[in-house]
């Protein structure tokens, strides 16, 4: 686990499978890349859903 703190930045090497997670405050994340599309993300949890649900009352 890394822990970054503001203003701090960490490099992640290219097809490194990585994951972001708050605190209790929320966190504010940028997330920079060479080349960034979302059709070519790769996410090994299958409860990842590609496109937003909107559930209804």
């Amino acid at each position: 686990m890394v822990r970054i703190k503001v203003p701090r930045l960490h490099g992640v090497p290219p097809s490194t499978l990585h994951w972001f997670q708050s605190g209790p405050e929320g966190a504010i994340v940028s997330e920079f890349s060479t080349q960034s599309r979302d059709d070519l993300d790769v996410f090994t949890d299958p409860d990842i859903a590609r496109t937003t649900v909107v559930a209804s009352n």
